[in-house]
């Protein structure tokens, strides 16, 4: 049986682990080096109000979730601060350089979408042993039950529009699409009391 509890910054090895294991190669944090993950993820644990963590009975994070209204403010001074760092990665790593030269020309060109919801869920990741097994909803179910407890009736998140497997399961469990760019898909989801 799986336990769901708010994790902190102490568990932070075991996210880097799982983040590892879980991104695709589609995601350039997946090539960063450890200790550059571990700065990434321990400032987007210090700024967002819902980091949420499944346990084992062994008590080991088997998955995890970061979400709040703070991700996209933490990731420019991440990036400000760890500039020349990232830079690197992006030359070992072409097709994320291009990538990020296309988002710049975009930018500039097209007017860009900005989601309605405040509350956005910005990591949601499960350690690949446990993909497949239900983890997954039961850990979303519970993010939903912890909203809904502070009076907060939807979120938002995005996804990279390759990622089919993720698509699948946003549009299985009830989002809606709000809008999409090049490269990802923008959702949303309302969340319902259930009065029962």
């Amino acid at each position: 049986m799986m336990k769901f509890i708010h994790f902190r910054s102490a568990d932070i090895n075991q996210l880097v682990e799982i983040h590892k294991n879980a991104f695709t190669k589609e995601h350039f944090t997946a090539f960063f080096p450890d200790e550059l993950l571990r700065k990434y993820l321990l400032k987007l644990i210090e700024a967002n109000e819902y980091n949420i963590g499944a346990y084992n009975s062994e008590g080991i994070m088997t998955g995890f979730i970061i979400a709040g209204t703070k991700s996209d403010i933490v990731i420019k001074q991440f990036t400000s601060a760890n500039l020349l760092t990232i830079f690197w990665q992006l030359m070992k790593h072409p097709f994320f350089l291009i990538e990020k030269i296309v988002d710049l020309i975009l930018r500039f060109t097209r007017s860009k979408n900005i989601s309605k919801e405040q509350v956005r869920l910005y990591l949601f990741e499960i350690d690949r042993p446990y993909q497949g097994e239900g983890l997954g909803k039961e850990l979303l179910e519970y993010f939903e039950n912890l909203l809904l407890s502070k009076q907060i009736f939807s979120f938002g998140l995005s996804v990279r529009k390759k990622n089919r497997r993720a698509v699948n399961f946003y549009e299985r469990n009830g989002f809606k699409k709000e809008f999409s760019d090049y490269k990802s898909i923008f959702f949303i989801k309302s969340l319902k009391i259930d009065n029962n």
